[in-house]
């Protein structure tokens, strides 16, 4: 194994460069600089090769007076990893200096693993920009494990993802910007990804959120007269099997475990406002269409298992944070849930089968359904409303409206050819 070790303190424009051409390479950079920045370059060419490892990350500082820090790193081969264990690689920019970073990684099973960027306060012009290039015509089986962007004093983020073949991953993305903005450009093509933009019309698609796990929002309040704004996702997957989704404006909102398996699922969630949650268990079968749209502070449980499933989950205003006992829990177990359309009393209430509405303060809806074809929908507009529902079997529909406060409505389908319609 070949050890290459890259330390140095600037004085003026600290420019390293470090080609390496063999297997199990490892490389790191260390550039502090008080004058006018830092410049690094790192290009290996083999298996196994990694840049950063535990106790030695990949990391540029500049001090007052700087002007930024500049790193290219480019990986040729398979098993290449940066930033894959121990401390997180890191760009750090004070007095708003701008941090930019170029990493390219061509062939399989490679990883980025941890990396951040931050623009610290200051009277500085700046901010923080990513290019991540990962791709193989083969295999793929590439992985982005974690990126953070910060920006203060007004400065923005920047991160452009471009990851070609099969089994490719985001697992996370974070950007946070003081005033300024965050923008994310994600293009997967491959297997196993994603596949293109959801449905026109679906649930999915009307949740307002954008095709993988990512985060965007404020670092901290902003001043008076000034929006949660300037934030933008773009994500590309024209590959086949699962979409997925997650967009975050606004500060505290968390996503639970986000599991998909399968063929062509859709799923879409978007948060705007403070403390959201969603938890998402598993999506498990083909045609599922899901979406989710949080304004407030909400909480909602889903887990799905079965096939051609399409759920809509709307919720605005103050509906939980998941401890008080209020919010969405849903389960289902089969086929054709939510699909369809509404006949007889069910009908008569007026609601759009799959889906799920909570407009109002401290509503609960916990349901349970197990089998095929059935209808669902339930809609609580007021405060301190209730709905407990457990149906199993075929060709069930319920549509439960409760507007007003304090109403409450339990009951269960058993069988098949069901039909309820409650309106209070």
């Amino acid at each position: 194994m070949t050890l290459r070790k890259l330390a140095l303190a600037s004085t003026a424009l600290s420019l390293l460069t470090a080609p390496v051409f063999a297997d199990d390479n490892v490389a790191y950079i260390e550039q502090v600089a008080n004058g006018d920045g830092n410049s690094g370059l790192i290009e290996q060419d083999g298996i196994g090769n990694e840049v950063g490892r535990e106790p030695r990350p990949v990391r540029q500082v500049t001090e007052a007076g700087s002007l930024g820090n500049e790193l290219v790193i480019l990986q040729q081969g398979n098993g290449n990893k940066i930033g894959a264990s121990g401390e997180q690689s890191l760009q750090q920019g004070r007095n708003g200096r701008a941090n930019t970073a170029n990493i390219t990684q061509l062939g399989d099973g490679n990883i980025v693993g941890s990396f951040g960027q931050r623009a610290r306060p200051g009277s500085g012009v700046g901010g923080n920009d990513i290019l991540i290039v990962q791709g193989s015509a083969t295999t793929g089986g590439n992985r982005i494990g974690g990126i953070a962007q910060r920006a203060s004093s007004g400065n923005s983020n920047t991160l452009d993802v471009s990851m070609t073949g099969d089994s490719n991953t985001i697992a996370q993305i974070k950007q946070f910007a003081e005033v300024g903005t965050n923008d994310i450009a994600v293009d997967i093509t491959g297997n196993g990804n994603g596949a293109g933009s959801f449905a026109p019309l679906g649930f999915a698609d009307l949740s307002g959120a954008s095709n993988s796990k990512l985060i965007q929002g404020k670092q901290s309040a902003p001043p008076v007269g000034l929006l949660d704004g300037g934030n933008s996702i773009n994500l590309i997957i024209p590959g086949t099997d699962n979409k997925f989704g997650v967009t975050q404006l606004g500060t505290n909102n968390t996503v639970g475990t986000l599991t998909i398996s399968g063929n062509n699922n859709e799923l879409g969630i978007f948060q705007e406002g403070d403390a959201n949650m969603v938890e998402l268990d598993v999506l498990d079968g083909d045609f599922n269409n899901i979406g989710i749209s949080q304004n407030g502070t909400n909480f909602a449980d889903v887990d799905v298992n079965g096939s051609s499933n399409e759920i809509s989950i709307s919720q605005a205003n103050m509906n939980g944070n998941g401890a008080d006992g209020f919010g969405v829990i849903l389960s289902i177990t089969g086929n054709f849930n939510g699909t369809g359309g509404f006949t007889g009393a069910a009908d008569g209430v007026g609601l759009l089968n799959g889906t799920i509405v909570q407009n109002g303060m401290a509503n609960l809806f916990s349901g349970e359904i197990v089998g095929d074809s059935n209808m669902f929908a339930a809609a609580q507009i007021g405060d301190d409303n209730a709905i407990m529902t457990s149906v199993q079997g075929n060709m069930n529909q319920f549509a439960v409206e409760q507007i007003g406060n304090n109403n409450f409505a339990d009951f269960s389908q058993v069988g098949n050819g069901n039909n309820l319609g409650i309106i209070q």
